[in-house]
């Protein structure tokens, strides 16, 4: 891979372009299991979102961050991620707006923001690092070894 495709605004660029295809896949997912089948509408949304949750890792894995550390170490990492963020995306309206009283738009505004960054940074951080003890280093060539 050339230096510009390992460049920090290259991968926030993928991370980005990942983060909204995930976005639609949901959206498009949960309205189908919404119409095409008798579930309740949470169920529905429950499975699109692990279903693009899915697609996200993998790709996330593969394009963005371009990481070969085991499915048995990243997958947990993410999972966990994951976890957190839906955490923070339930707690900061209950803090915010239930509590505080601040308008909801408060709450989704602090959760859009917070929740991505957060996300970048660790993922290329903790999920898809190389794995502890071992060094990534650029060879010539665009690869990586390990």
């Amino acid at each position: 891979m050339s230096e510009a495709g390992n460049s920090a605004p290259a991968r926030i660029s993928r991370f980005a372009l990942v983060g909204i295809v995930s976005t639609l896949l949901y959206a498009l997912l949960a309205m189908a299991f919404s119409e095409l089948t008798r579930w309740p509408a949470a169920v529905g949304s429950l499975v699109a979102y692990v279903l693009a949750g899915v697609f996200s890792y993998t790709a996330h894995r593969s394009f963005t961050f371009r990481s070969d550390r085991s499915h048995r170490q990243a997958a947990p990492r993410f999972i966990g991620l994951s976890l957190v963020g839906y955490g923070i995306a339930t707690a900061a309206p209950l803090l915010l707006t239930d509590w505080a009283g601040l308008p909801n738009v408060f709450a989704v505004a602090l959760t859009s923001l917070l929740v991505p960054a957060l996300n970048f940074v660790l993922m290329r951080a903790m999920v898809f690092t190389a794995p502890s003890g071992q060094v990534e280093t650029q060879v010539i060539g665009g690869g990586h070894e390990r």
